[in-house]
């Protein structure tokens, strides 16, 4: 699987051999073909992601097409919706490889339901064994950062206590020492500057003092500082967590509507029995079907999204949704749909994937972006 690091070491070998002429009838990788050297040295050709068209440099995520390597088959990681983690396991060596759209149904075509299945296996095993060897790495980071975090402050506090108990000796021998030389001199001397002296020597006295109070107050708050860690640490183990969880949830999700299309604006049968209008929506699908050329494609279900109205007065009809046997037959209806304008009695028919929560979400997201690009010109 190329990768944008490779841009730059080919780009630096081939200026290195702008004079000379070279062949590859074996064929080039999809790093060599990302980047091409002129004759003053310069890239001609800058790859650039297929679906935000943002330039892959060394130092952006993106993925080339196993499949096909060609120029314009890269992806940026962001656009692919794939995590940090994942692609550092790819750059690492994970056994897993990423398609383009065009290889991809060239693989589906060619492929048969049980090998489909074997592979999305493979798949799910893989993610399952990422996940384990994500979770054994989290566990043993915080293991040993909590023994050496541990070890550090106990440390730390053993010196304070220590440093403190000598200080405090230390002051109060110095303190009675004073005090007694204070009263020797005083009986000898009876000077005005000799009290002065004395009040200063115990203000300093004092300010040792207020200074081990500070060295009390340090260690509460290094003690403080310790309890916080590990309250922000279990609340980024439960944020890994969630969402761990939420990436299986649409995968999940994703599989289950794999081989579903929704249906807009197909005209409901006006019946009050439901078996009636089951018979007549079968008929209209399966004339859509035709003249779609998807004779071939097999119907497993159909479900009407929303509670069925009587009235006849009712002008949108309700979305149909439809599952076919396979992911093959999906893709061709998709694929299909387009000639749908051509008739009449489909011309407001229009045909989608079966989107995620999340996906429509996102769509959304967009649409409103486009609207207010249009409105601002």
């Amino acid at each position: 699987m190329a990768r944008p690091q490779q841009i730059q070491q080919e780009a630096a070998s081939t200026a290195g051999n702008k004079n000379k002429k070279t062949s590859n009838k074996g064929g080039t990788s999809s790093a060599t073909k990302a980047v091409t050297v002129g004759i003053k040295g310069k890239p001609d050709r800058v790859p650039s992601c297929s679906t935000c068209g943002v330039i892959i440099t060394s130092d952006k995520r993106a993925l080339q097409c196993d499949g096909c390597n060609r120029e314009d088959s890269w992806k940026c990681a962001e656009c692919l919706n794939i995590s940090t983690e994942l692609y550092d396991q790819l750059l690492n060596g994970l056994d897993l490889k990423w398609l383009c759209t065009t290889c991809e149904g060239k693989i589906f075509a060619s492929e048969d339901q049980e090998t489909i299945m074997y592979k999305l296996d493979r798949i799910i095993s893989m993610i399952d064994a990422l996940h384990a060897r994500t979770s054994s790495i989290e566990d043993r980071i915080e293991e040993k950062a909590d023994k050496l975090l541990i070890d550090s402050l106990c440390s730390k506090n053993n010196d304070i206590e220590q440093h403190l108990v000598e200080t405090l000796t230390k002051s109060e021998q110095k303190v009675m020492q004073k005090i007694s030389g204070v009263e020797q001199v005083l009986k000898n001397k009876a000077e005005t500057n000799l009290l002065q002296r004395v009040e200063d020597r115990i203000k300093q006295l004092k300010d040792k003092l207020n200074a081990a109070e500070e060295v009390k107050k340090l260690a509460a708050t290094v003690e403080k500082q310790r309890t916080d860690y590990h309250e922000l640490r279990d609340c980024v183990q439960d944020a890994v967590r969630d969402k761990l969880q939420e990436d299986k949830e649409e995968a999940d999700d994703l599989q289950r509507r794999s081989m579903n299309i929704i249906i807009h604006g197909l005209k409901e049968t006006p019946e009050e029995d439901r078996e009636a209008r089951r018979i007549g929506e079968t008929d209209q699908v399966q004339g859509m079907l035709h003249v779609m050329k998807c004779d071939d494609v097999s119907v497993q279900n159909m479900v009407r999204l929303g509670s069925y109205e009587t009235s006849l007065e009712k002008l949108t009809p309700r979305p149909l949704k439809v599952v076919m046997a396979s992911e093959r037959q999906r893709k061709k209806v998709l694929s299909q749909a387009k000639n749908l304008k051509e008739y009449r009695n489909f011309e407001k028919v229009y045909i989608q994937q079966d989107f995620t929560k999340k996906q429509r979400e996102k769509r959304e997201e967009l649409v409103q972006q486009l609207i207010q690009r249009k409105a601002l010109g």
